[in-house]
């Protein structure tokens, strides 16, 4: 057997000795230092609407929406209802983006006379 194998049985049982051991618990250790900063974050995170009432007709229409003071853009998108149903698929984004840190743009176009109502969706936020 040897010496050795007495060492690794010797150590095995003080494990299984410490594990099974119960006492008084010891005082609280002292506060441990500041971690490290997290990464910038986005904060305060809210959707700015314009909705309006357009008519295209052969000209692009375009419509913004922007951010309240101190917030930038963080994305956005737009949904256009037209009073004639049939009139869906007709309407064609030609821009949708970030015309500005602050401000989301569309732009739609149609070869037919169209009377749309329009929203456009601003993702604004603070960030740090």
């Amino acid at each position: 057997m040897g010496s050795r194998q007495l060492v690794m049985m010797g150590i095995a049982g003080l494990v299984v000795v410490l594990a099974t051991c119960t006492g008084d618990r010891g005082l609280t250790g002292p506060q441990g230092m500041m971690g490290t900063p997290g990464p910038p974050g986005v904060s305060g995170v809210e959707i700015a609407t314009v909705t309006q009432s357009i008519t295209i007709n052969g000209t692009p229409v375009t419509v913004r929406a922007d951010c309240p003071t101190g917030k930038q853009v963080l994305g956005g998108g737009f949904s256009h209802v037209p009073t004639d149903p049939s009139a869906t698929f007709q309407t064609i984004a030609q821009n949708d983006y970030p015309s500005s840190p602050t401000s989301w743009t569309v732009t739609v176009a149609s070869g037919f006379v169209i009377v749309t109502t329009i929203t456009v969706y601003a993702i604004c936020g603070f960030t740090t």
